[in-house]
Parts: structure tokens; C-alpha cells; sequence
């Protein structure tokens, strides 16, 4: 019972740090947006890399490890051939990612960049060597840490006349830095690793990768294809209606991926699934009636959204938040239980998706309605698909 307790406090406090992590990165937007305005575009390019990288930054090795790892005594085990790979992935991926948005957008230099890709990298193998421990404070303390960090060195950083882009990304990739030295200093001690053969790792690392490389593709790919295909204004815009009308849902989709994933690795039940699907529309739908009634009120006195002209994409947009609401939950159950070759099916038919809506796209016109509408199609295919294989 005591121990029930303890963990029902952790999940509530970690869910509060992720909440404040986020909403220091929602007002760091509207901050940016309203009072750094010449900042605001490349330094949303700078966040979406983070993000990707975020997402990516292991080549989905990072999710092997959580399914392939094994806690004991209090030391997460795991294979050298899964250390070996998770060490080149960590160097590597960000370092390529990093020259790919150095070479598009030139107000980004490659080092800055990498410095802030690999920091990302150490930050998310702490949060989830903390997880896997089921010591959820600790992790979100690192997973949120920085947006807080950013939120605040910004803020004193216009105070101090000192907000320019250059010194705005400066500031951000040291902070990300000092967490990623703390943090690797953290967990030297944590993961032990042993000669034995990994079972499947091949096989799940394929399946794995492959769909952590679907799910970045729809989750960030459409800020580059707006950006390189229509214009950088478009994706300022896009970028900042997707902070009012999609982060706050995102942010509890995060919470639900983040407290379901253990769990469901135990078990998988169809009728509490079938509950917790209507508690989430209806937790979506309250924060959405929640975001319009603020941005009514605020009448654009902080935030700069045309709700008449602009109605068709905010609707896209909150039909977007609720189903990537659900598939916080679904992405949950497929991190728990999925079978490598069911994860292989789903991703050829993101991908076969995704190509048909792309070639859409380019043959009539790539709009920022017809991109959104793209990915509501997306995250419902996926969502569909989990559900029948494994809601049973």
C-alpha cells in the first residue's frame, strides 16, 4: 500500500513538472513571438531541431532500450552489442541532423547545433534510465529542466538588451550543455553492462527505428515542408498556432505515453482502454473549450491569432490536438507490447500513407490546411491500426 502511494505521488508530481516545463515553453513562445519578433522564426527552426532530435536523436535504439533492458537491484542491464549501438547513435545522429539544418538555414551554425543535439541526446537517456527505475521526478526534472532554463535565461537576456538570435541560441545551447554533463554524471553509475547477446536486438531495432523515424517525420516533417516549400512566415505562423491550439493537448498526450507505457508493458485490458478513450476526448475537449475562451478574452492583446479569418486551420488544428491526444495512449500500448513484425505493418502503411498525401500535395498545391488535414489522416490510421491488433 505504501509503496501503491508512493508512485501515485510521483506520477502527480512529475506530471506538475511537466506541466511547468511546458508551459515555460508556451510562454517562451508568445514571449518570443510578441516582444523578440526578428527571432522568433529561426529561433522556432532551432526548437523544431530539438525537437527532432528529441524524437530521433538515438535512431530509435533509445526505445530498444527501454523495451530490451532489464532493472536490477536498482541498475538498469543491458547488452554490450545494445551499448555499442546506443554510443554510435548518440554521437552520430545529431551530428547529421545538425549539418542538414546548417546547410537549409544559415542563421544556424553546425556547432551550436551539435553541442545542443548531443546534450538532447544525454538528457533523454537519463530520463529514461530514471523512468525505467520508475523514479518519475527525477526523470521529468531532466526532460522539462531545460525548457524552464530557456524560458528564464531568455527572459533575463531581453532584460538585459542582450535578446538577439545569436545570443538567444548561445545561451540555450550552454544550458543544454551544463544539464547534459550533470546528468551523464548522474547515471554513470546506473546502467551496467554485460557480454551477453542481446535477443531480437536486430529485428528490433529495425522495427523500432523505422517507426520512431515514421513518427518524427509526421511530427516535425511538416514544419520543413512549410518551410522549404511555401516560406519561412507561413512556418512562423504555423509554428505559433500549433503552440496555442496544439501544445497544451500535446502536453497531456506526453503525460499519457509517459505514466501508460509501464503499465501496459504488465497488462493490456480492452475495456479499461475503452474508458480511458473517453476520458481523454473529454479531458481534450475541456482543454480545447479552454483555449478559445482565452484567446476570445485575450482579443489579441498578448496573443496575435485571427479567429475569423484563420477559422478553417484552428479547426484543423483541435482536430489534430484530440486524435494525437489518443495516440499518446496508443503509442503507449505499442512501446509495451508491440510485436516487431506488427510495427513493421503499421510503418509501411504510415509510409505508403504519407507518400500518397505528399504526392497529393505536390501535384496540386502544398497548402497549410492540406499538410494539417495530411496528418490527422496519419495519426488516425495509426491509431486504428493499434487498437484492432492489440485492444483485445
Amino acid at each position: 500500500m505504501k509503496n501503491k502511494i508512493l508512485t501515485i505521488a510521483q506520477q502527480n508530481i512529475s506530471f506538475l513538472l511537466i506541466a511547468f516545463g511546458a508551459g515555460c515553453n508556451f510562454l517562451l513562445i508568445l514571449f518570443l513571438k510578441k516582444f523578440l519578433p526578428d527571432t522568433f522564426n529561426d529561433y522556432s527552426l532551432y526548437l523544431t531541431f530539438l525537437g527532432i532530435i528529441a524524437s530521433f536523436g538515438f535512431f530509435g535504439i533509445d526505445q530498444v532500450f527501454l523495451r530490451l533492458s532489464s532493472n536490477q537491484k536498482g541498475k538498469i542491464s543491458i547488452g554490450k552489442d545494445l551499448f555499442i549501438l546506443m554510443l554510435i547513435s548518440f554521437f552520430l545522429i545529431p551530428v547529421v541532423i545538425a549539418f542538414y539544418f546548417a546547410f537549409n538555414y544559415s542563421t544556424l551554425s553546425n556547432i551550436n547545433l551539435i553541442l545542443s543535439g548531443i546534450s538532447i541526446n544525454a538528457i533523454i537517456l537519463t530520463y529514461n534510465v530514471f523512468r525505467l527505475q520508475k523514479k518519475f521526478v527525477i526523470s521529468q526534472l531532466f526532460k522539462s529542466g531545460y525548457r524552464i532554463a530557456f524560458f528564464i535565461g531568455i527572459f533575463i537576456l531581453f532584460f538585459a538588451a542582450l535578446g538577439t538570435l545569436e545570443n538567444i541560441i548561445f545561451y540555450s545551447t550552454m544550458a543544454l550543455s551544463v544539464m547534459a554533463i550533470f546528468a551523464l554524471i548522474l547515471i554513470k553509475n546506473k546502467i551496467i553492462v554485460n557480454n551477453l547477446k542481446t535477443a531480437s536486438l536486430y529485428k528490433f531495432m529495425l522495427s523500432f527505428s523505422l517507426n520512431l523515424a515514421v513518427l518524427t517525420l509526421i511530427g516535425f516533417g511538416e514544419r520543413i515542408l512549410i518551410a522549404n516549400e511555401i516560406d519561412k512566415d507561413t512556418f512562423g505562423k504555423y509554428f505559433y498556432y500549433s503552440t496555442i491550439f496544439l501544445f497544451p493537448l500535446t502536453l497531456v498526450q506526453q503525460y499519457v505515453g509517459f505514466k501508460e507505457l509501464v503499465f501496459f508493458k504488465e497488462k493490456i485490458d480492452k475495456s479499461l482502454i475503452v474508458k480511458k478513450i473517453k476520458k481523454i476526448i473529454s479531458i481534450g475537449i475541456f482543454i480545447l473549450a479552454l483555449i478559445f475562451l482565452t484567446v476570445m478574452i485575450d482579443n489579441n492583446y498578448l496573443l496575435e491569432i485571427d479567429l475569423i479569418a484563420d477559422k478553417h486551420l484552428i479547426a484543423l488544428l483541435s482536430a489534430l490536438g484530440l486524435i494525437k491526444l489518443l495516440y499518446g495512449l496508443f503509442s503507449a500500448i505499442l512501446g509495451a507490447k508491440g510485436n516487431y513484425k506488427d510495427i513493421y505493418i503499421l510503418n509501411i502503411l504510415s509510409v505508403a500513407t504519407i507518400l500518397l498525401i505528399l504526392l497529393f500535395l505536390f501535384k496540386t498545391t502544398i497548402t497549410l490546411n492540406g499538410i494539417v488535414v495530411g496528418l490527422i489522416l496519419i495519426y488516425l490510421l495509426r491509431s486504428v491500426f493499434i487498437f484492432i491488433k492489440y485492444a483485445k
